[in-house]
């Protein structure tokens, strides 16, 4: 088992909203994390069958965070979120790199997630993780749990999707 990152076995996500949404003059992006975010609200969302399954199990906020170009989100792990799930939507096909490390040292080895556009990963949040962004304007679709770090892990998520989720 990978221990930064897992790509789900389903279907890619391909949700047609979510470019209205991008390219819309009238949505309000709002500072989130140092990202710009915007929220998708869940009827939206659970259209699909593994998310309207997950929903049920549990209850989470999607959001799309924004990510200009030539910007570096440097090394952390996220304060309240033990894992999440993401998935590129990448319309602009922008050039980025999500990477991982083990240690927090000048000098390291690093695991990249590579996104497929649409594919769905399982991110470990409480591993250290940065960002970069090079020619375009990079767009992920989020889903951040009602349940922090200390109630849903990475590992536990995981387990219970291998476990109970079954395709249709």
């Amino acid at each position: 088992m990978n221990k930064f990152f897992c790509k789900l076995p389903f279907d890619d996500y391909f949700e047609p909203k979510f470019l209205k949404i991008i390219k819309s003059p009238k949505i309000q992006w709002i500072k989130y994390y140092n990202f710009d975010a915007v929220r998708v609200f869940p009827n939206i969302i659970t259209k699909d069958p593994f998310y309207e399954w997950l929903y049920e199990e549990h209850t989470f906020t999607g959001g799309i965070l924004r990510l200009p170009p030539n910007t570096v989100y440097n090394w952390h792990k996220d304060s309240m979120r033990g894992v999440c799930i993401n998935h590129l939507i990448d319309y602009n096909l922008s050039e980025s790199h999500c990477l991982f490390r083990d240690k927090d040292e000048v000098a390291h080895t690093f695991t990249e997630l590579k996104y497929t556009p649409g594919a769905r990963y399982l991110f470990n949040n409480q591993m250290d993780h940065m960002v970069i962004n090079l020619s375009e304007t990079r767009y992920l679709f989020t889903i951040e749990f009602d349940e922090d770090k200390t109630k849903l892990t990475y590992e536990q998520l995981l387990q219970e999707i291998k476990e109970n989720y079954e395709p249709l």
